[in-house]
């Protein structure tokens, strides 16, 4: 598949722990930021986890799935700052993630950066078809919006689909029906 790296070795490589932050921080922060509802305070956290990531460098393998490893630990350091920040009658809130919504969490936004990754493979008109689909918008819209005929915008989406199937291979169907799931779901909250 194209688009996913797989990271091993030792975070004391510097291209090694550079590639950890370049594919996990925004993710974990959109995850930190579920649990805690609050981005800047989410920044940090993640911030803090790297930076103790990369202090504890020579004491870390990541040969072993690093994506585990960040999101269980993600989780633990945002429940240490609810706990930490207490509201003001002295109790947290009862959503915390479970073992289990933090597997779905990260499978959710491991199939976002698949699906983003190969959208940005694609011709541009094509991608900016795919992307505001994605977001919702119907095809008179998105016809609206770029100027173009709506028989123009079925056209790029077909041809963007297609592409796209051949790009992710089998993980296609998947990728894109958790993303409209997530786009559908947001929409009816």
């Amino acid at each position: 598949m194209t688009g996913h790296k797989h990271i091993s070795g030792n975070p004391s490589d510097d291209a090694v722990f550079t590639d950890i932050v370049r594919i996990y921080n925004e993710p974990l922060t959109a995850f930190v930021n579920h649990i805690v509802k609050d981005l800047g305070a989410a920044e940090d956290i993640v911030q803090d986890l790297l930076l103790g990531l990369w202090m504890s460098r020579n004491k870390v393998d990541l040969n072993m799935p690093v994506r585990n490893y960040l999101y269980i630990t993600a989780r633990n350091h945002a429940v240490s700052y609810l706990r930490k920040h207490r509201r003001v009658d002295n109790t947290l809130p009862a959503a915390l993630p479970t073992d289990e919504q933090t597997v779905l969490f990260m499978i959710e936004e491991e199939s976002r950066r698949l699906l983003h990754t190969a959208i940005m493979e694609l011709p541009s008109r094509t991608a900016q078809v795919i992307r505001l689909s994605l977001e919702g918008l119907p095809q008179g819209e998105i016809a609206a919006v770029m100027g173009v005929s709506l028989a123009n915008v079925k056209a790029l989406k077909s041809i963007g689909i297609k592409k796209l199937r051949e790009i992710l291979g089998p993980m296609s169907v998947l990728l894109v029906m958790i993303s409209f799931i997530h786009v559908y779901g947001e929409c009816g909250k």
